[in-house]
């Protein structure tokens, strides 16, 4: 979100402040509103607010603050205040606790419901940030009716204040622990799916969060809620968004949905997001690409019938590149996909990844990475496929001598490694499949290419047999 468009942060530049509360005090309860207004812009200039002013300070200054929203007859000085006690609950400790005990989430309720553009985005605004820091003030808020009041904002879609608005939604829907209560916040669903349409990418944007947030509530009936609301078409829609803000927030939010039950999953591929995500794992944004990733490991895991989708629509060729570049983090998300592949693909399916995208050798190149995860997932995607080729005819054997051509010495060097899992994993793989007495390493030189080139073929060719008599 363009969160630098909020109506709080003013402290660029902010110096030293150079009066003190006494004087603060006289100039807020001051009867001149040009005075009231200009010192509560310079109050949100004092840096680290939390570090200059005492408690009894900054609750002196609540207090005043709820003084001050109430004053109807001044419209300017409403608004600044909502905007300063926002600015409070930022810059402060446990301010939510002081907005609690002066009454204020009922008071800027009615400030929401103003018919001041300015005053309902300063109350947003504010409740937004109060929501945020405490879930017992979220709750509170949804109990006094928030949800009722921001659902009668229609209307006002192409103004500015959705944005704030639409960001109070998201804080109110965040699963802070406890979360919020999901029969309340999915009442949202429709109004956030239609903002789904937005022109403005930064309310798009902050609706795909929102949508997350809620996604993220675990009951079982989730996933399914948000499915009911027409979101999905309209989410895919926007991964293929110019914004890189909005797609990464989309992206994120189908990834997310794509954990639901087999026909959900199946029901959310049928608006294209495979072909979408095989264009996304080469955007130039890397987190758009990491999340992309991620959201494909969730689609091919545990189902056989998604690996083959996902295959049959060219994912792997993007997968490859990504094990063989040097980008850890691009390294990471496509070794987890081959090993979910490892782990329950079908023979035919690892014939075609061994075949067609030559990924075993780099796979076993990982071998002497030095992130843990990576070290950790190409160690139990080997394991895997050991206990598999037990029943691929001669396969083991090969896959035996792949290894102590092209990773042996890797792998008994990991039995030293500091991290437990890695070095159990590695001992059992030596235990189970390589003799105790036998060389230290068979990598003294280079390996012969096309020695391994041929191995790789009759690992391929073993496992298409067996693809072949699984059909038959």
């Amino acid at each position: 979100m363009a969160i630098d468009q909020n109506p709080v942060n003013d402290t660029d530049g902010a110096e030293a402040f150079p009066m003190s509360m006494e004087e603060i005090m006289a100039d807020l309860n001051s009867q001149d509103v040009s005075l009231q207004i200009e010192v509560m812009k310079k109050i949100r200039k004092i840096p680290q607010l939390k570090d200059n002013l005492p408690f009894e300070d900054v609750e002196n200054l609540v207090s005043k603050c709820m003084d001050l929203i109430q004053e109807q007859n001044t419209p300017e000085v409403q608004s600044e205040a909502a905007r300063l006690l926002a600015y409070i609950t930022l810059g402060t400790l446990n301010p939510s606790s002081d907005v609690i005990k002066h009454e204020a989430l009922p008071v800027l309720l009615v400030l929401l419901q103003s018919s001041g553009l300015k005053l309902k985005e300063r109350a947003a605004w504010a409740m937004s940030v109060i929501a945020l820091d405490s879930h017992a003030a979220r709750n509170e808020m949804i109990e006094i009716g928030v949800i009722d009041v921001i659902l009668g904002l229609h209307g006002y879609e192409e103004m500015p204040v959705m944005l704030y608005i639409v960001t109070l939604m998201m804080s109110l829907c965040n699963n802070k622990h406890p979360s919020p209560p999901f029969e309340k916040v999915k009442r949202f669903l429709p109004m956030l799916s239609e903002l789904l349409l937005s022109p403005r990418p930064e309310i798009a944007e902050v609706s795909c969060q929102t949508i997350l947030h809620i996604t993220d509530i675990e009951t079982d009936e989730t996933i399914q809620t948000v499915m009911d609301s027409g979101a999905v078409p309209r989410l895919v829609n926007l991964m293929k968004h110019d914004d890189p803000d909005v797609v990464l927030a989309a992206v994120h939010c189908v990834g997310a949905l794509v954990l639901g039950s087999n026909e959900q999953i199946e029901t959310i591929l049928a608006f294209g997001v495979l072909e979408i995500l095989k264009t996304l794992l080469c955007h130039q944004d890397r987190k758009i690409v990491k999340i992309a990733c991620l959201a494909v490991g969730n689609i091919i895991t545990g189902s056989q019938k998604r690996i083959q989708a996902v295959i049959e629509v060219g994912i792997f060729q993007r997968i490859q590149m990504m094990i063989e570049e040097n980008d850890i983090v691009d390294q990471k998300n496509a070794v987890f996909i081959v090993y979910a592949v490892i782990a329950n693909g079908t023979p035919g399916q690892l014939a075609h990844l061994v075949t067609n995208h030559k990924i075993l050798r780099p796979f076993i190149r990982l071998l002497d990475a030095k992130n843990t995860f990576v070290l950790t997932i190409v160690l139990k995607g080997l394991e895997y496929l050991f206990e598999k080729a037990k029943s691929f005819t001669g396969t083991q054997n090969l896959c035996v001598q792949l290894l102590e051509m092209y990773g042996l010495t890797k792998l008994k060097a990991l039995q030293e490694d500091e991290n437990a899992d890695i070095s159990k994993v590695a001992k059992l793989l030596l235990q189970k499949y390589f003799q105790p007495n036998e060389a230290t390493s068979k990598e003294g030189n280079p390996p012969d290419d096309k020695k391994v080139e041929e191995l790789i073929d009759s690992i391929a060719g073993e496992l298409r047999k067996l693809a072949s008599n699984e059909t038959n």
